[in-house]
């Protein structure tokens, strides 16, 4: 009988709830982003409210990326989740930038949204992996 290595596994065990919330709340943050965005149409004096959030959101991502690097993923999706929580973080740096380029700059704007969309995208890409992550198997005679 052949065993099969789990595509995604998690070694600090303990960095796995808190890890699977900040990422529920990342996704959740960047919707909420995008509806105020949206808003910005209609109301103009929601966008500082929207920039507050962003910078905001900024943190939570940061914190994100730590975290799951501090969790010492595992398998192939291991290092392809670090990667892209790396990448969100850059994202959401150029994001910021084009926010605040985008009150004097059309095209800074134009692509803000597409950018957004792509954050919100890789945020839920890593929140789809988390659940399904298992423990790394402790090797024989270790203390769980």
């Amino acid at each position: 009988m052949s065993q099969t290595r789990p595509a995604l596994t998690i070694e600090r065990n303990d960095y796995r709830r808190p890890l699977l919330w900040l990422s529920i709340v990342n996704v959740l943050a960047v919707l909420v982003m995008a509806i105020l965005g949206g808003r910005f149409f209609v109301s103009p004096s929601i966008i500082d409210v929207h920039g507050y959030i962003g910078n905001f959101v900024f943190l939570l991502f940061i914190a994100q990326a730590g975290l799951l690097v501090m969790s010492k993923p595992g398998g192939p999706l291991g290092k392809v989740l670090i990667g892209l929580a790396a990448l969100s973080v850059l994202l959401v740096i150029g994001q910021i930038g084009l926010g605040y380029s985008g009150r004097e700059s059309a095209t800074a704007l134009s692509l803000h949204i597409p950018n957004g969309v792509l954050i919100f995208g890789i945020s839920a890409a890593i929140l789809a992996q988390l659940p399904h992550a298992k423990p790394s198997a402790q090797p024989a005679g270790t203390p769980a």
